[in-house]
């Protein structure tokens, strides 16, 4: 069934259509009109149009029709003078099951980021390359007894007072999309085992299952009920009466991917509601309105990528310039930029640099599509005008034009990363 959604400006806050039980049904204006201009049979002008969007929403199935008719209305006026965002959403489903692919392997080794160490008693410890990071926990990549290559990832259990119920853990500090199946290889001394999380957000997580381990490596595998988006957390099972400085060792970590066959196709468009009648009730209590909608941008999916010293490639196929978020984590290089060039140019198209070397507390948030700047203080949670920490001589926006293109970063900075809208038709 399609399903549609509102969100606010800055999608801090959505009204979700049917969980306030509203059904919408006589759906219009999804398309699109093209309007052509000729003379003397050339064609001078062809110029694309949106179709007013009118959703026929019937209040009152499930809950007060003139209460959640007002919830709608209070919605729209939070937003103030601002466009929304409708989500459209419909679910597609393709025969048969798809394929497991191995989507990444980590073998803890040097040339993928992870620093052997000595210490053991680390807490925070974040190892990898790029985006690709682990948090490890009371533990580290070790030559100690590696199970394969150089290095393995190795935790450690102490009983003395200064340590004791300091679990060791590691955990992705990325999502694994569509994770299906995780192989890996683990031995132990003494009778530790290993336990198995996942995530949704990074924060929350569920254990799924536990390991018994032994002296001799040997090779585990779990699969998933059902493919999830997730972080995945390795944690340490101590058994009663372990003995201090016992050790469990990883290697070859495997996550596979399976697709999803029922997916929810989600898209967006930038919209102004124009619309919002209202009359009786019916008799059954019902208040069926048509609402419209004046529809600014093509329908969209949000885009996420990273931006690192090699180039993020972005191909624009529309005849509309992509306003390109940035969030850059802690820039601590006075020369630090990023870098928009047209590819087979030499020269950058635009480039955003900024004033002033930061700490890596800092976060400086570019909001292209709403043409704002904030400069987060992630010690006092604090957010202040980051205008001033961008340099007036340069862009401040990263505006991307029709053609393909490439995003870089020069400096120091722990992490870049980037979002827009990659424009669609459906």
């Amino acid at each position: 069934m399609r399903q549609f959604k509102l969100w606010n400006y800055n999608k801090s806050a959505s009204f979700d259509f049917a969980s306030q039980g509203i059904i919408i049904t006589e759906v219009a204006g999804l398309g699109i009109n093209y309007s052509a201009a000729f003379n003397n049979r050339a064609l001078v002008q062809y110029e694309r149009e949106f179709e007013p969007i009118t959703l026929l929403a019937n209040f009152g199935i499930n809950a007060n029709a003139y209460g959640t008719y007002n919830s709608l209305a209070n919605f729209v006026v939070d937003n103030g003078k601002n466009n929304l965002i409708l989500e459209y959403s419909y679910p597609t489903k393709t025969m048969g099951e798809a394929p497991l692919v191995l989507s990444r392997r980590v073998t803890f080794e040097a040339e993928e980021g992870f620093t052997a160490r000595t210490d053991y008693m680390n807490t925070q410890p974040n190892d990898g390359i790029g985006p690709y990071t682990w948090f490890i926990y009371y533990g580290t990549s070790s030559t100690t007894g590696a199970i394969e290559g150089l290095q393995s990832l190795q935790m450690r259990y102490y009983t003395t007072a200064q340590h004791l119920g300091n679990i060791g853990y590691a955990q992705t500090n990325y999502k694994i999309k569509d994770l299906k199946r995780i192989r890996f290889r683990a031995n132990s001394s003494k009778g530790l085992g290993l336990e198995l999380y996942i995530s949704a957000d990074g924060q929350n997580y569920i254990k799924e299952t536990e390991f018994n381990l032994t002296s001799t490596a040997q090779q585990f595998e779990y699969a998933l009920q059902t493919s999830k988006t997730a972080h995945i957390r390795f944690k340490l099972k101590v058994p009663v009466g372990i003995t201090s400085g016992q050790r469990v060792v990883i290697d070859e970590v495997e996550f596979y991917t399976q697709e999803s066959r029922l997916k929810d196709h989600i898209r967006y468009a930038d919209v102004w509601l124009t619309r919002m009648p209202k009359s009786q009730k019916t008799n059954f209590n019902l208040l069926s309105e048509s609402l419209q909608f004046t529809r600014v941008t093509p329908w969209y999916v949000e885009v996420e990528g990273t931006v690192t010293s090699t180039p993020l490639v972005i191909s624009n196929t529309t005849l509309t310039d992509i306003a390109v978020n940035l969030t850059i984590k802690g820039p601590t290089s006075s020369d630090f930029a990023v870098e928009l060039t047209k590819i087979g140019a030499n020269n950058p198209t635009s480039e955003i640099r900024l004033n002033y070397t930061l700490s890596d507390a800092y976060i400086i948030k570019i909001d292209a599509d709403n043409k704002k700047v904030e400069q987060i203080i992630t010690v006092a949670n604090a957010v202040t005008n980051g205008y001033n920490w961008v340099n007036k001589e340069y862009d401040t926006f990263i505006i991307v034009p029709p053609g393909s293109y490439q995003l870089t970063h020069t400096g120091t900075a722990a992490e870049v990363t980037c979002n827009y809208k990659g424009w669609v038709i459906d």
